[in-house]
């Protein structure tokens, strides 16, 4: 009999960092979980934000977090025991469609430890850690691995490991590896980070905005097709742009902590990877800029906006499609569902600070207002 082994999410006490709340939070949803080892679950990476003082108090609200898993034998194919499943991420502890899975599981009727059992590895910004995890968890004895991107799914299928992947994933210009023994299926939405559709979501947040910084990871194929269609649209609604290509996390931190109050109107951050968007959060707060961000938790720390795809909503998609395997069906056999389900989530707190009066019409768009 194998078993998820024995782990702890362990908070190191370096600089206090907005994102260690957030996992915190996210942390207290996974109650009984089975975890992995030390490195999987540390809830602040070696690349935290700087300068985060309000939040100082975490580091005495979380130190060391361990859960053990219940034991398993044999996956859902062979109706002996829970299915076995094991959640990996690119970042640095659990995030919300890995909370939202485990809810989904349960409303769909499924109880931990009797129909599935989940171990969560995260991989903290090392993309060379993937190949470890994986192996780990095969080891261990997941028989279902859950990842949260498609080149994450490309990093499960590189390792060999020879197990079914459910996944989760933004827009993605990569082709879905599936097919022969590499047993896949997951739910893609397909708005990704930015639209044309957020520059007009910002004009109608900051009427009188007229320049937009727009800090954006230079390498990623998908932001470099999109500039074109934002381009076009700052023209239309009476923007200027300025532009930012950045390469690394050092030049993002740079670039974007020397801008000063006046110099923009306002911040729409583009890029998972270089932690753009933490910087951007940091300067919009200090220095009192309206930012626009695509993921909903930036909102509830101090930005006045988020306007992206749910991470929430693929989990439910997601836990949808794990219903299947642990009923028996193979991966391969499940249809890859897309979505375009974007949501507008309005922090008002901060527009009171920014002197800003949303209007009512704007307000009714929200999925969220936080006041």
């Amino acid at each position: 009999m194998k078993r998820f082994h024995r782990g702890r999410a362990v908070l190191f006490l370096q600089r206090p960092n907005p994102e260690a709340e957030r996992r915190a939070n996210l942390s207290k949803k996974f109650r009984g979980f089975s975890m992995g080892s030390p490195k999987a679950i540390s809830i602040i990476g070696r690349t935290g934000w700087n300068g985060w003082a309000p939040v100082f108090m975490l580091a005495c609200a979380l130190a060391i977090w361990a859960v053990a898993g219940p034991g398993f034998t044999a996956g859902a194919q062979e109706k002996s025991g829970p299915l076995p499943i094991g959640m990996v991420s690119y970042l640095w502890g659990p995030t919300e469609d890995m909370v939202a899975l485990k809810s989904g599981l349960e409303s769909l009727g499924h109880r931990q430890g009797r129909d599935f059992v989940l171990g969560s590895r995260q991989a903290e910004g090392e993309g060379k850690a993937f190949a470890s995890i994986f192996k780990q968890l095969a080891e261990d004895g997941a028989k279902v691995l859950y990842v949260s991107g498609i080149r994450e799914l490309r990093a499960a299928q590189a390792a060999g490991v020879g197990l079914p992947v459910v996944f989760s994933a933004w827009y993605d210009p990569l082709p879905i590896p599936r097919g022969g023994r590499f047993q896949v299926t997951g739910v893609v939405n397909t708005f990704y980070l930015i639209a044309p559709e957020s520059l007009a979501i910002f004009k109608k947040l900051v009427p009188g905005a007229r320049k937009v910084l727009l800090p954006y990871d230079a390498r990623d194929s998908r932001i470099a097709a999109m500039l074109p269609r934002l381009r076009n649209a700052a023209k239309r609604l009476g923007l200027v742009l300025e532009e930012r290509p950045l390469l690394t996390r050092a030049q993002a931190e740079r670039s974007i902590n020397t801008i000063g109050k006046g110099e923009v109107d306002g911040i729409l951050p583009i890029g998972a990877r270089l932690n753009i968007s933490g910087y951007a959060l940091l300067i919009s707060i200090k220095q009192g800029i309206p930012a626009l961000f695509s993921r909903a938790w930036m909102a509830e720390y101090g930005g006045l906006a988020a306007y992206g795809p749910s991470w929430e909503s693929l989990g439910r998609h997601a836990a949808g499609l794990m219903h299947q395997i642990i009923k028996g069906k193979k991966a391969g056999e499940i249809t890859v569902k897309y979505v375009n389900q974007p949501q507008l989530v309005i922090n008002l707190r901060v527009a009171e600070k920014l002197g800003l009066r949303i209007d009512r019409k704007v307000l009714k768009l929200a999925a969220r207002v936080i006041r």
